[in-house]
């Protein structure tokens, strides 16, 4: 059995009345490449908070390789291994591509204070970032400033930002979000090349990126899990067509599901 990378025991929290998880127990194992999916409002966004640390959970554990990590600041759970990308891109845009990339990996290494008069110095920082680039296909445009690159693109550059800081498990929130249709599959193929003992856990709303990149599906309805399975045992429950999209929806569901 694989080891256990990344893991949630009874996250629950609930702001006055509304309750954003619901007693969330999961797992994830080393090199599992990871769907959470759900309808707007299932607590995704909220659960993301919570495992990252931007969110304190009223009960419950986040363990990362065993390790519960639930009450650490998020700062410390990035410096632990657990990184996270964001839905709105937050890079700098009138700073350079490589640029963006030495700051956040000089800011994770202790080594800001004396970022650039140090950079030619830093080697080991620049070897990290330009293996980065090559895995992601972005080496071309280390130089360009970011407000230069296009915003598919900008979406890669997110993720070699979160692959800089050498990362044991890595959330993706919603990495396609404003991508064209006809770049996501650019995105994928950089995600296929990323290591295979990482663990990737992607929250996604689209149902042909999550079928061409997840191993298994873990489905969220009104902040609890409704159930986990493998991508064809997930897109053939009724019960998942019917909570996922509405009564409604399943029609378009299905027509995802099947495209992908």
């Amino acid at each position: 059995m694989s080891e256990i990378a990344f893991a949630t025991r009874g996250l629950s929290k609930r702001f006055g009345a509304v309750v954003v998880a619901d007693d969330i127990s999961i797992e994830v194992a080393a090199g599992e490449r990871r769907a959470l999916i759900g309808p707007n409002g299932a607590g995704k966004t909220s659960f993301v908070g919570l495992v990252s640390g931007v969110i304190r959970p009223d009960a419950g554990a986040v363990l990362l390789h065993g390790r519960d990590i639930a009450r650490e600041p998020p700062h410390r759970r990035v410096r632990m291994g657990l990184v996270r990308t964001f839905q709105v891109t937050s890079l700098f845009r009138d700073l350079t591509l490589v640029e963006n990339l030495f700051l956040a990996v000089s800011e994770h290494v202790g080594a800001s204070a004396r970022m650039w008069g140090a950079a030619a110095s830093r080697r080991d920082i620049l070897e990290r970032i330009d293996a980065v680039l090559d895995r992601l296909g972005l080496r071309a445009d280390r130089f360009r400033k970011m407000s230069e690159i296009a915003y598919g693109r900008q979406r890669l550059v997110e993720i070699a930002l979160a692959l800089c800081l050498e990362p044991r498990v890595l959330i993706l929130d919603e990495p396609a979000a404003g991508v064209p249709s006809d770049e996501a599959g650019v995105m994928l193929d950089a995600l296929d090349r990323l290591p295979r003992d990482l663990a990737i856990l992607m929250i996604e709303h689209d149902m042909r990126i999550v079928k061409r990149f997840a191993d298994r599906i873990t489905v969220l309805v009104q902040g609890a899990v409704l159930m986990t399975g493998a991508p064809a045992e997930v897109m053939a429950s009724e019960e998942v067509r019917a909570v996922y999209l509405g009564r409604g929806g399943q029609a378009r569901f299905q027509s995802e599901a099947t495209r992908a």
